[in-house]
């Protein structure tokens, strides 16, 4: 460990920045196809499906990351991760099964071994930073954490500004179905009370992908030209597929991890709840696709603002705080769509239910992250490989059963994952305040310990002295 921190020292902020400008750069295009998939590629579900297949490898990518990171390092791990999106953006030009969903698989093989390795990078910058100034390691993550999600969430903003700036040009505001199907009753086509959206014409879309692909290209020369590299730690370094394999679920199932599935899970399923049924039916029925962009750009300035407001406060206000105002907030967020069927009226709220979601991903993104590298500090590329592969498996059954089910039924799944994750999170935190006041306890006794042998060893030394 002293290997991978001696480099960066005096540059963790620096190469923090860098790192989150580059995947500032490539997810301004990544996120805001993602978020138009399900309205612009709607024909037998190809955008839905593609998502599909991205997540899917997702799961397995994530159970190998730690052989591919400790084989080709951290830094070409990203190098390969942007070259992939690149492949990706390229074939929305086209978009088929036959286009699209290769590239999907290409991508989703190396999301794994991208999101572990920035994790990884993250906390190697996090304990290079605290270990001279004897800062809690706890609240350098935050730290960290907050100045990667607040640079990487205005993605949100930019990538999808500028979609509903392009897309406004000859957009129809308007759907080929009325909207009373918009909102929990969307369902999919299969059910007859689904919604189709208007698509703009293919030269808008375009202009808006060839915008995006010149965004890719600058990331993946940023990360070339200014990321500093790091050794693989000791545990990446010589691991075998089956020893990675075997190391994850070691770790899952004789960890606290265990109890954390659902919060991961349900992380994955709100985030698909926002990127595919709140833009659809929520806003592209109701208002038309061309406000996709400006919608989702208010969400992702809230998540922008309130992780740095939440980063700073939780060396404060500490993380079972965080969770419960999150989980608090989406709670109401969920419960509110499941009653809710927006109108062509109902502009204003839907701006501020993605401003309150907005909110608690401010939480989520930064908090669970630096729960995990806390929980796990000698063995980060396992740890979050399994946070990246049990998101992986919430994201790809969210998709697949999204398919089939209509919004309503998908908003109950996910308030059910978001009780049962929160119940076993708190039975975490008092495992967590359980052991450290176990750990203060034997600190006492061993001082006093040693204070009255110290005490014994002065009183002999005085009696052998008088005689």
């Amino acid at each position: 460990m002293m290997e991978q921190t001696d480099l960066l020292k005096g540059k963790e902020v620096k190469n923090v920045v860098v790192l989150s400008l580059s995947f500032l750069l490539v997810f301004t295009s990544y996120t805001a196809i993602q978020n138009l998939q399900s309205s612009l590629n709607q024909a037998e579900n190809l955008g839905i499906i593609s998502l599909s297949v991205i997540y899917g490898l997702f799961i397995l990518s994530g159970i190998m990351a730690p052989v591919i990171i400790g084989f080709i390092g951290v830094k070409k791990v990203f190098l390969v991760a942007w070259m992939a999106h690149i492949f990706y953006t390229a074939s929305n030009f086209y978009p088929s099964f036959y286009t699209l969903l290769p590239a999907s698989v290409l991508l989703g093989a190396v999301s794994g071994f991208l999101w572990t390795a920035q994790n990884t990078y993250l906390s190697i910058c996090a304990i290079s930073k605290s270990t001279p100034s004897g800062s809690s390691l706890y609240s350098v993550l935050s730290r960290m954490n907050s100045i990667f999600f607040v640079i990487f969430q205005c993605t949100q903003i930019t990538g999808n500004v500028t979609a509903s700036l392009v897309l406004q040009q000859e957009t129809d505001n308007s759907t080929e179905k009325g909207i009373q199907w918009c909102g929990p009753s969307d369902c999919p086509s299969s059910a007859g009370n689904s919604t189709t959206i208007a698509v703009p014409q293919m030269r808008v879309v375009y202009i808006l992908l060839g915008t995006y692909l010149v965004c890719t290209v600058i990331g993946l020369l940023a990360t070339l030209l200014f990321l500093d590299s790091i050794p693989t730690s000791v545990y990446t370094s010589g691991t075998q597929l089956k020893v990675s394999m075997t190391s994850c679920g070691n770790i899952l199932f004789r960890s606290r991890l265990t109890f954390l599935i659902p919060l991961f899970l349900y992380q994955s399923t709100h985030l698909t709840v926002i990127w595919t049924d709140f833009t659809k039916s929520f806003v592209s029925c109701p208002l038309g696709i061309r406000m996709v962009g400006f919608v989702m750009a208010t969400y992702g300035g809230s998540t922008v603002l309130f992780t740095f407001i939440f980063g700073y406060l939780a060396k404060y206000c500490g993380r079972v705080l965080l969770f419960t105002l999150a989980a608090t907030v989406n709670a109401g967020s969920l419960v509110y769509m499941y009653v809710w069927h927006p109108t062509s009226d109902d502009s204003l709220v839907i701006f501020v239910v993605a401003a309150v979601w907005g909110m608690a991903e401010g939480v989520w993104e930064t908090q669970i992250i630096a729960l995990v590298a806390l929980l796990l500090p000698d063995n980060k590329e396992a740890a979050f490989a399994n946070l990246q592969t049990w998101k992986g498996i919430g994201f790809t059954l969210t998709f697949v059963y999204g398919t089939f089910l209509c919004v309503h039924v998908k908003l109950l799944i996910a308030i059910v994952l978001l009780v049962l994750g929160m119940t076993l999170y708190y039975g975490v935190e008092i495992q967590l305040k359980l052991r450290t006041r176990g750990a203060d306890i034997d600190k006492h006794v061993t001082q006093n310990s040693e204070n009255i042998n110290g005490i014994m060893f002065t009183v002999q030394s005085v009696i052998k002295h008088e005689n």
